[in-house]
């Protein structure tokens, strides 16, 4: 529980750079996040914002790469589909 609220307000961090637009921090939150709690329900979401953060970014190639990386690490959750 306490863990689980922990990771929730770190994922918040990159929320807020999301809404600033501050595209390569939330990038960096996320990726952070992700390195810290690979097994977490939230993973495979976290991992598709990352691409809808790059498309954001006007960097659609990196987009496709991480719904790519999605679709590998995560097959037939919602986040792949």
């Amino acid at each position: 529980e306490m863990l689980q609220r922990i990771a929730s307000a770190e994922l918040e961090r990159a929320g807020v750079h999301a809404r600033a637009k501050r595209w390569d921090e939330a990038r960096a939150a996320c990726e952070e996040w992700i390195a810290r709690y690979p097994l977490d329900p939230r993973a495979a979401d976290v991992l598709g914002e990352i691409g809808a953060l790059e498309r954001e970014a006007k960097r659609f190639e990196a987009a496709i790469a991480q719904w790519e990386r999605v679709m590998r690490k995560f097959p037939g959750t919602e986040a792949a589909s």
